[in-house]
């Protein structure tokens, strides 16, 4: 990667980090674009793109994710009626901190979810913030349920949920 490329790429992970709700929000088509220009969001899009595309994790780890509110929502409501996998439109954004994934499942109470993947050595990924010790897997990754089990934490139902994704898609 030459200097450039690798500016690019720091620059587009700094938006991610920043604005990285709103710009999932966008490519789900839950939000408008809006606040930053066309360009600048498309740009950020197509170089995380090629940056997890070029990007191999070194080795494994146990992630998780956690989310809360409508969407945390919807995908018990799609469970309930039978659905066994997730595919997201954004950017599938992992941490190897439980309580990360823990205090974003626990944003909006009373439910929450995490989702808990057991990644290989060589899948595609990024890693992009420290602080929420935070990967990124490729847009439109495909997560299959292998089981689920409920847990109360603070008050709060929350629902794990164990995935390993399909593995024409990991390199």
């Amino acid at each position: 990667m030459d200097r450039d490329d690798f500016y690019r790429r720091e620059a587009a992970i700094r938006e991610y980090i920043k604005n990285g709700r709103d710009i999932n929000n966008v490519l789900r088509g839950s939000k408008p674009l809006d606040g930053s220009s066309t360009y600048t969001f498309f740009n950020t899009v197509r170089i995380l793109d090629k940056s997890i595309n070029e990007s191999r994790l070194k080795r494994t780890f146990r992630l998780f994710r956690g989310i809360s509110g409508e969407y945390c929502q919807k995908l018990m409501e799609d469970i309930e009626k039978g659905t066994t996998s997730i595919s997201d439109w954004g950017y599938a954004s992992f941490s190897y901190d439980i309580n990360v994934a823990r205090n974003y499942a626990l944003e909006k109470k009373p439910l929450g979810i995490i989702f808990v993947y057991e990644s290989e050595v060589g899948e595609m990924a990024l890693f992009v913030d420290e602080a929420d010790c935070e990967i990124l897997f490729p847009r439109k990754t495909k997560f299959v349920f292998i089981r689920i089990r409920e847990e109360i934490i603070e008050g709060s139902k929350v629902i794990f949920i164990y995935v390993e994704r399909e593995k024409s898609e990991t390199k």
